[in-house]
């Protein structure tokens, strides 16, 4: 099949297999065309800059688990690098969910980090992290935002210390109160107590985090959701996930551990399971590296084959905006809006566009489809999108949003 422009939007997405696009020309007595391809092979489409490869890229060294610890008394943790590809070192717990009392205290010495580092360590699911650990009741230890603080910024390095909760259905939530820990070195004391349904001075009764760092008076933060108890969350390991998104490292290291008011005995190997903890590789840190097309995966569909992968949000001047597409002719002016576009299971952004032979005329004009508009603790919005090359566009706000977990049943949208 020939090809033409398709413009993608930043994110993992993935479209099923049998995509229909409806198309219709002004002229009366045309008739519908339609353009049905399985993806059950390679369809051969137009593919610019959509597989963007790195050249140079620094070292990425996961070095953390468990140490002896400089007092023989045990500890876990080491260096951390912020990446994209995940690296978790953690105990093995519940399951639990948001319905039970969670609680956790310890120690912890940050060696060194940079502006650019960050670590998890809490609560988390096994199967699936992210930028921000999906299912998961976490300390975030990461850079201290001026626009943030509630006291002065000292001149020595310091992590800022938030309580993120991010249930399942990915509703973020958390506390946060300007704690700080040093990078200096030293141990500091830290603690947090999660309460499902703890009842406040006015009396009510609702979710309640409590946050304490090195003696300091505790935090009482009460999480936006009311009650998260109602949300569903499966978090099977208690330790450290690395911060999933592109950056430097730190190393830090955590002792001392009661979890849910048991004594972890750190002074010998206690053989957590880990997951890319001990790794080295060239990563690629720069926007837009995308990376979709054809995918012999069947996330989306029933049968393998589909579209899908990698990508980023890029503006026109990029060096790296792309797109991956096939050729269905020139939509002429006067496209009639009652002719729907019948996608796959798309789960962030399809579009189906025309444009000129010289390139891609983007976002401004000539595109005829659907757009992803912003996550949803839901899912996603997907809406309708009408823009001719000239003259001014309509976007269609969709009825429903889309799972986040794509469903089976093709997806509807009226544009």
């Amino acid at each position: 099949m020939r090809t033409r422009p398709s413009a993608w939007g930043r994110a993992r997405s993935l479209v099923a297999p049998a995509l229909l696009l409806l198309s219709a020309v002004a002229v009366a007595g045309d008739g519908l065309v339609q353009v049905h391809e399985d993806f059950s092979k390679d369809p051969g489409w137009e593919a610019i800059n959509n597989r963007v490869v790195g050249v140079g890229g620094p070292m990425v060294r996961q070095d953390f688990g468990w140490s002896p610890g400089e007092d023989g008394r045990g500890a876990v943790g080491g260096e951390i690098w912020s990446t994209t590809t995940p690296a978790t070192y953690g105990m093995p717990v519940g399951p639990f969910d948001l319905t039970r009392r969670l609680s956790a205290s310890g120690k912890v010495a940050i060696k060194r980090m940079s502006a650019r580092s960050g670590a998890y360590f809490g609560f988390y699911n096994s199967t699936r992290q992210g930028w921000r650990p999906w299912s998961s009741m976490m300390l975030e230890f990461g850079k201290l935002r001026p626009k943030f603080a509630l006291k002065p910024i000292g001149p020595g390095p310091a992590a800022a210390v938030n309580l993120i909760v991010l249930p399942a259905d990915w509703r973020s939530d958390g506390v946060s109160h300007d704690l700080r820990i040093p990078a200096d070195g030293k141990p500091h004391a830290w603690s947090f107590v999660y309460e499902p349904k703890a009842r406040t001075a006015g009396g009510k009764v609702r979710s309640q985090i409590t946050v304490q760092v090195d003696g300091e008076k505790p935090y009482r933060g009460l999480p936006e959701v009311a009650d998260l108890s109602e949300h569903p969350a499966v978090m099977d390991r208690f330790g450290i996930v690395n911060n999933q998104t592109y950056g430097d490292n730190m190393e830090v290291y955590f002792s001392d551990l009661m979890v849910n008011g048991h004594k972890v005995d750190l002074t010998r190997d206690p053989r957590w399971v880990g997951q890319g903890n001990r790794a080295a590789y060239p990563a690629w840190s720069f926007h837009g590296r995308h990376d979709y097309g054809f995918v012999e995966t069947n996330w989306a569909g029933r049968g393998p084959g589909e579209l899908g992968g990698l990508l980023w949000s890029t503006e026109m001047p990029d060096p790296t905006y792309g797109y991956y597409a096939d050729d269905i002719g020139r939509l002429r002016q006067g496209l009639q809006r009652r002719r729907p576009a019948r996608l796959g299971d798309a789960v962030r952004l399809l579009q189906h566009a025309g444009a000129q032979d010289e390139g891609l005329q983007g976002a401004a004009g000539s595109i005829h489809g659907a757009v992803r508009r912003r996550p949803q603790f839901r899912g996603q919005d997907l809406d309708g999108l009408l823009r001719p090359s000239k003259g001014p566009g309509q976007d269609t706000p969709g009825p429903a949003p889309v799972s986040a977990r794509p469903p089976t049943a093709p997806i509807r949208v009226q544009v």
